[in-house]
């Protein structure tokens, strides 16, 4: 029994049921529906598509919906962008910079207040990583730069080994499950899952939507 599928992410170059056809001839057999993005009638578009695909081929395929969570992004940048070297030292402020001379401000003030020297923080999913070397509360914090390159304003922050005072369902996934537990997709996906918990909670939600 296969149980790896092959996932392609629905948006406007890949909802058109004639590239669904193609994707699924090539080989794909998931799709994925990003809730970040979009709006009801455009993923209602995505779903009927692959739905229609199916039946044409005759062949099942699933679509998986991907809530948005909670996000942390970084703040304004001078320029757009700014490149972090490997080995700097950088600092986080607590109020709204634009970002520039080894300083930026990211959308999460209180962060200063939960990091600890040692904590990651990946950038850009991932692509950059910085590490914690100390806290000056309450204005700033100061990481190292460990895998430099360029960063722009709004991308996304992860921090997988800091204990976030926030919630994994937002008010707009519960708004997103309402929406979604009616109409047949195959699996829901939950960003920012930190603890068990997180994944119980969304399947009591979903149990409660029947």
């Amino acid at each position: 029994m296969i149980r790896t599928k092959i996932l392609a992410t629905m948006g406007p170059a890949s909802r058109d049921p004639r590239m669904v056809r193609r994707l699924m001839e090539a080989g794909c057999d998931a799709f994925r529906i990003n809730f970040s993005h979009g709006t009801p009638e455009e993923h209602a578009a995505s779903l009927a598509a692959v739905r229609e695909t199916e039946k044409e081929l005759g062949r099942a395929a699933a679509v998986l919906a991907d809530l948005c969570g909670p996000k942390i992004r970084v703040g304004p940048i001078a320029g757009g962008s700014m490149t972090l070297e490997t080995g700097a030292d950088i600092a986080v402020e607590r109020e709204p910079v634009e970002g520039a001379d080894g300083r930026i401000s990211i959308t999460r003030p209180a962060l200063i207040d939960e990091v600890k020297p040692g904590e990651a923080l990946l950038l850009d999913d991932g692509r950059l990583r910085l590490e914690v070397v100390r806290t000056d509360p309450p204005a700033r914090f100061v990481c190292k730069v460990v895998r430099g390159g360029v960063l722009s304003g709004g991308k996304g922050v992860n921090l997988p080994q800091t204990e976030l005072k926030l919630p994994s369902l937002t008010d707009k996934d519960l708004e997103d499950l309402a929406w979604i537990a009616p109409r047949g997709f195959d699996y829901v996906a939950l960003s920012f899952v930190r603890r068990p918990g997180d994944i119980e909670s969304l399947r009591e939600r979903m149990a409660a939507l029947g």
